[in-house]
């Protein structure tokens, strides 16, 4: 059995993580009819995506099998991207509109 039948013998994990992911689907479009605050609505959605994310680096692109240095690799990307998506919530609270 090669590396890509091994990855793939468990197929409910597959299905959980499908699952999940059109579960949090369905909370990012339900939560956009409540009436937040902008910065609210903004981070819930930044949350759920960072999650969402977070489950298909995991299981999709096979990450957790990888080697610390892979890991590494992904964990200075993310930060960044963590850097400048945040950074833009001090903006928001100042041109709320």
């Amino acid at each position: 059995m090669n590396d890509t039948q091994e990855a793939h013998a468990n197929g409910s994990i597959d299905l959980y993580v499908y699952l999940s992911l059109i579960f949090l689907t369905l909370i990012t479009v339900s939560s956009s009819a409540l009436e937040w605050g902008r910065i609210l609505a903004v981070t819930a959605a930044l949350a759920i995506a960072a999650i969402k994310a977070t489950l298909i680096a995991l299981y999709y692109m096979h990450l957790k099998d990888e080697g610390p240095l892979t890991c590494a690799i992904v964990l200075t990307g993310l930060t960044a991207v963590a850097i400048l998506a945040f950074g833009i919530l001090p903006d928001m609270a100042v041109y709320n509109r």
